[in-house]
């Protein structure tokens, strides 16, 4: 969960990067590259929902 949050939130040379909440969207919706349901844990899924803010400090700590 952490290295696709990661990937997700970082620039990379094909694409931009994106705010916790385009990221949050695909990690529980999915998109054209990710389905939630067939990659994840659904208990880590869970915690991920509940937990997600706290994702996005330690993200958001980490860039400034």
């Amino acid at each position: 969960m952490a290295d696709i949050y990661d990937a997700l939130r970082a620039e990379r040379c094909y694409k931009p990067a994106f705010d916790h909440e385009k990221t949050y969207n695909i990690i529980i919706h999915g998109d054209d590259r990710l389905d939630p349901v067939g990659h994840f844990d659904p208990q880590v899924l869970a915690v991920f929902k509940e937990h997600h803010g706290e994702m996005a400090a330690i993200w958001d700590s980490s860039t400034t």
